[in-house]
């Protein structure tokens, strides 16, 4: 895995003395994996500059069936995890560092995300779709009722007394199954993540392919 890297032709040299490799395959400019050490080195040059949180290889889904809060309709909704990631912040000094989070984390209230996983989503899951959040007051990436085509809110999938994605007990994470989706470049995303009980629940209790 790699991470794919929009570099100016007049950049070329400097992205490479930080770190970057040119693919003769793609065409094209990536970090790999074994150097995310570097991260910082070539921050520029990660084509979504909003989004702070990298996801790795492979793309881990949560999915399930549930049923539309308007007309009752049971759907397949899903949700993005991870066992680990790397996440944009700052340090103590007030420095722009790249963060190894070495714990498996739900994702929510997502912002952005990378042109490859919207190409994944628009093939496997097309009712998750970028739009208005009332809730959120912004744009949020929302699962959609296939039959009503109402959205999804996350403070309805995600609600902490009975959502879909917040198990309680283990018998409720055993109804959820994580998929997985391996890209050709590392995904990247903005969202807030959670690393709770109820994701303890998923990762342990959650139906793994294979």
């Amino acid at each position: 895995m790699s991470l794919f890297l929009n570099v100016p032709p007049t950049e070329k040299e400097l992205a490479s003395a930080k770190g970057a490799r040119w693919s003769h395959e793609d065409q094209s400019w990536y970090l790999p994996a074994d150097d995310f050490d570097r991260l910082i080195d070539i921050d520029a040059w990660i084509p979504q500059q909003n989004p702070c949180i990298i996801l790795p290889d492979p793309v881990i889904l949560i999915k399930s069936t549930s049923p539309c809060w308007k007309c009752h309709h049971s759907n397949t909704f899903i949700a993005f995890a991870a066992n680990f990631f790397y996440e944009k912040d700052n340090n103590e000094r007030d420095e722009l560092v790249w963060r190894l989070q070495d714990f498996f984390a739900i994702f929510e209230q997502i912002i952005e995300i990378s042109d490859n996983l919207q190409s994944l989503l628009n093939k496997e899951y097309p009712l998750y779709k970028y739009v208005w959040s009332d809730v959120a007051d912004r744009h949020l990436w929302l699962n959609h009722c296939e039959i009503c085509h109402s959205k999804q809110e996350d403070s309805y999938l995600f609600n902490k007394q009975n959502g879909l994605f917040h198990p309680k007990t283990r018998e409720e994470a055993a109804k959820l199954q994580l998929q997985s989706f391996n890209l050709k470049y590392n995904a990247i995303i903005d969202a807030d993540y959670e690393m709770n009980e109820h994701a303890r629940l998923i990762n342990e209790f959650a139906i793994r392919p294979g």
